[in-house]
């Protein structure tokens, strides 16, 4: 099958939860295309995890790999629940790379894991705020570096579409990204900026080495008693990175120039069994 190549030169974009996992691809991916990147993550885990998120080392590293790859870059520690400092991200990538083409939204976290009697509110406001207050305040602030139309993508998931057991709040952020992205289409449509969600099913990523762990397992184990496997092609387990990167590059193309307020699940067929 034919290889597809894309070209960003001269482009400029902005990837939240970029220092490890599916942001840290996209970043290297973009960055072999020829974009420039601005690239933040929160580097400390926040109260209310049982999984350790990014460390400071993990965000200097990517730094350092995509310069190496000839991109113009601009990274900073940002906890997306903080208008302040999204608002301060923006501006220095404003100030450093000039106006933004594409923001991928793709911080977030699991939160769940448990029966709703055992869910704290906690957790519930944890997952609400970084999963779904934080492409509120990120999107607010990154359209307003884009001058000449552009390309805002959110990093859904499965749970966007579909119900999943023991998960009430991270089913309920990423069910309220999909109204979001409709909203903010037709917003934001006349300034010629679109808006799309991509929907994963589980991808080989730190995440998925959470799940595994024994004492998440029974996640795992209750998920596939009631939806099955997280995909319906034999022998595959999980998506690569490289696939949500794939689509992600897409949508930021010129060839997704009128795809708008689209939820696109890709779930190897995890939704529609």
């Amino acid at each position: 099958m034919a290889s597809v190549t894309y070209d960003f030169t001269g482009s400029t974009i902005a990837i939240t939860g970029a220092a490890r996992g599916l942001g840290a691809h996209m970043a290297r991916e973009f960055a072999r295309a020829g974009a420039d990147l601005a690239l933040c993550d929160l580097e400390k885990t926040p109260a209310g995890l049982d999984y350790d998120t990014s460390t400071p080392g993990e965000l200097a590293a990517i730094e350092e790999e995509v310069r190496e790859l000839g991109a113009q870059t601009v990274s900073m520690a940002v906890d997306v629940r903080d208008e302040g400092q999204i608002q301060e991200f923006f501006a220095a990538a404003a100030s450093k790379l000039g106006d933004l083409d594409v923001f991928v939204n793709n911080a977030g976290v699991f939160v769940g894991n448990m029966p709703v009697t055992e869910t704290s509110e906690e957790q519930w406001d944890l997952a609400i705020d970084v999963n779904l207050k934080g492409p509120f305040l990120c999107t607010k602030h990154a359209v307003q570096s884009m001058v000449d139309g552009g390309r805002v993508i959110i990093i859904g998931s499965t749970s966007s579409l579909i119900g999943i057991p023991y998960q009430v709040p991270y089913q309920a952020s990423k069910h309220g990204v999909i109204g979001a992205v409709r909203t903010l289409a037709l917003e934001l449509a006349p300034r010629g900026i679109t808006v799309n969600a991509l929907c994963p099913t589980v991808a080989h990523t730190p995440m998925l080495e959470y799940l595994a762990r024994e004492e998440a397992s029974y996640y795992l184990d209750e998920v596939a008693r009631l939806a099955g496997a997280f995909t319906i092609f034999p022998g595959v387990e999980a998506i690569e990175p490289e696939d949500v990167s794939g689509a992600t590059m897409w949508l930021a193309s010129p060839a997704a120039r009128y795809v708008t307020g689209a939820a696109f699940a890709l779930d190897a067929g995890y939704t529609i069994k």
